[in-house]
């Protein structure tokens, strides 16, 4: 890949990413953004950016670029992940049903545009109620029920999304309609990836609503996950202590009723206001202390989710920029699924 790149492109990708070590740097980053878009002006802000960090991080701002860009990975045999940036967060205003239905036509689109074996990732906080979640969420956790407790709900909420299954009663009283709604929202954007041969992958979000967003995607999965090509994908972030609890489990129940499990294996992307929030209200922080535990309990989970590749029954997408955790990857997969490497 890196051959059919220019000298200049290669040269600017290196000056940021050393830029990108600077701690000082990265946490100031917004600030310096302002004043340099107040300094320089819209236009001339805009100019800068798109030749250097824009230029390298982003494939684009409209669809035309978009594709470019796309056409030339492929040419080195790379995949494109599309990612409609649409999330929200608790304490913001939440976004009407028919907004959630025009955020999901977009991801529509998205998966329209992706090649065939392309990704498109996905974020439910842009396609679903929040209250809903969060409530739903609070009723799981003081039932002891993780996403993939209750199998037999789970496997009906597959069968017809149109109906709630699984759910705490006073949830359903208050949010009914919100869950169907985003039963049918995943289940619509499955179906066109399976139509399209392209996978869908459903990101990991905050832990007061990540248990319930976990389970709906489980529904997908079991629904659609039912070939050697596996549709959707859910995300696993390994700085949570769950995560090996929430690995296992899923990986059974999918096991158990025919499924593939597929899964993105993620370090975390929350941590700080993760563990401000527990010290805010006064409950257990769930992430690991240290970024060697994180570690550790990330290369757990890729090593069982590529074992369990090996035995045909599940999927993973190893998204990591740390070296020890590429090689270790690299190697297992080696190892247990018979590849070559060069």
């Amino acid at each position: 890949m890196l051959r059919s790149q220019s000298t200049s492109h290669l040269l600017r990708a290196v000056a940021l990413l050393r830029l990108c070590r600077s701690d000082r740097l990265v946490d100031r980053s917004e600030e310096i953004m302002s004043t340099a878009r107040r300094v320089l002006g819209k236009g001339m802000f805009n100019w800068t950016m798109r030749r250097t960090a824009y230029g390298h991080f982003v494939a684009g701002d409209d669809l035309p670029s978009l594709c470019r860009v796309a056409d030339t990975l492929a040419k080195d045999n790379v995949r494109c992940m599309y990612y409609p940036h649409i999330e929200s967060d608790e304490g913001e205003d939440d976004m009407s049903m028919d907004l959630h239905d025009q955020n999901t036509s977009i991801m529509l689109n998205a998966i329209d545009v992706a090649r065939e074996g392309g990704m498109v990732q996905v974020k439910l906080s842009g396609i679903a109620s929040l209250p809903m979640l969060s409530a739903w969420t609070t009723s799981m956790r003081e039932a002891g029920m993780m996403p993939y407790s209750d199998a037999s709900s789970l496997v009906k909420a597959a069968e017809k999304p149109g109906e709630v299954h699984g759910v705490d009663r006073d949830v359903v009283a208050a949010h009914g309609d919100s869950i169907v709604a985003i039963q049918r929202r995943l289940h619509r954007l499955a179906e066109r990836a399976a139509s399209r041969k392209v996978h869908v992958i459903f990101d990991a979000e905050q832990t007061y609503f990540q248990p319930a967003m976990q389970r709906l995607v489980l529904s997908v999965l079991l629904r659609w996950n039912r070939t050697d090509y596996p549709v959707a994908y859910t995300t696993v972030q390994a700085y949570l202590k769950e995560s090996d609890d929430v690995v296992q489990g899923c990986l059974d129940v999918c096991h158990a009723e025919g499924a593939r499990f597929a899964t993105k294996v993620v370090r975390g992307g929350y941590m700080k206001q993760e563990t401000r929030r527990a010290q805010d209200h006064g409950y257990e922080n769930p992430v690991w202390p240290s970024y060697e535990k994180t570690n550790e309990c990330y290369n757990r989970s890729v090593q069982l989710m590529i074992d369990r590749a090996a035995g045909d029954s599940a999927h993973v997408l190893v998204a990591t920029q740390n070296k020890d955790s590429a090689e270790l990857a690299k190697t297992r997969s080696v190892k247990m699924l018979k590849m070559e490497t060069t």
